[in-house]
């Protein structure tokens, strides 16, 4: 099992294991020392929630509410669509997942949820707003840390079987476990001058 220092394998990291591992390799992660210079090529600003009925096309937005319907549909060529419908008492919106059918069993009414994502009009019927394939966290009750929405969300150049969702998983993992053991190469003296933040 990893103790946490730099020189770790990564695969013993909460959430890795062997598979992921791998495809960490290939991006050049194999210890957690490189996981934590492994760093993002840009940042999405989720930290200010919108309402419904604020939205507007082209925004690119976080929501939060509550699902009110889901319903899922095939179509001829084997295509499946799930949307949920989310309100949050201002208005609804809708999110669709186009070919994921085992995300149907994801979802549940009444569940609260953020939304993150880039704010379309319906093509189909040109009235109410949606978003394609949005990414989303549960709301528990006793949560007060979100990985994925209401903050400021890192971006990683990842490898094909790694997501967003699952590499920002895996590193918020890896800082809270192992962000500590890195020595501070940089003299207090700087990081007071310059309100730097050290390791």
């Amino acid at each position: 099992m990893s103790s946490g220092l730099p020189s770790d394998s990564v695969q013993y990291i909460k959430g890795v294991g062997p598979q992921r591992a791998k495809l960490l390799k290939k991006i050049g992660i194999s210890s957690i020392e490189d996981a934590l210079y492994y760093l993002p090529y840009r940042y999405e600003d989720r930290s200010s929630l919108k309402k419904i009925s604020q939205l507007e096309p082209g925004m690119l937005t976080t929501v939060t509410g509550e699902v009110a319907l889901i319903d899922f549909k095939k179509i001829p060529g084997k295509i499946t669509i799930l949307e949920i419908t989310v309100s949050d008492g201002s208005g609804i919106v809708k999110a669709k997942w186009f070919n994921q059918p085992y995300m149907k069993k994801v979802f549940k009414r009444g569940q609260k949820l953020f939304l993150s994502g880039k704010v379309k009009v319906n093509k189909y019927h040109g009235v109410g707003f949606e978003m394609e394939t949005p990414e989303y966290e549960f709301i528990a009750e006793d949560s007060d840390s979100f990985i994925h929405t209401s903050r400021i969300v890192p971006v990683y150049r990842t490898t094909s079987g790694l997501g967003q969702k699952t590499m920002r998983t895996l590193m918020y993992n890896i800082v809270e476990k192992s962000a500590t053991v890195i020595t501070e190469y940089i003299p207090e003296e700087i990081l007071s001058r310059n309100s730097f933040i050290g390791v």
